[in-house]
């Protein structure tokens, strides 16, 4: 399957490559908690904590996650060809 989530390789402001290294289910559970999160800020205890949620949201949005590449972890089925 090749959608827009399924890029392999997404790039950052500086040119550099970035791997994908989330699978969709991954991405798919960041994205929720990170819009749980957020709605915390609207509804609920309505503090401002919520805003972390911007972090799973976008971590999920773009398929990469830094903490991941650190320590070598990739749940991303596809694989990279180094290049």
């Amino acid at each position: 399957m090749n959608d827009g989530f399924s890029r392999k390789v997404a790039r950052n402001h500086g040119g550099k490559k970035m791997k994908v290294n989330e699978g969709m289910i991954d991405r798919a559970v960041r994205v929720l908690l990170g819009l749980a999160l957020i709605s915390l800020v609207y509804v609920g205890p309505k503090t401002p904590w919520g805003w972390i949620g911007l972090l799973p949201l976008a971590t999920g949005l773009v398929g990469f996650c830094a903490l991941y590449a650190l320590l070598g972890i990739n749940t991303c089925p596809a694989k990279h060809k180094d290049s």
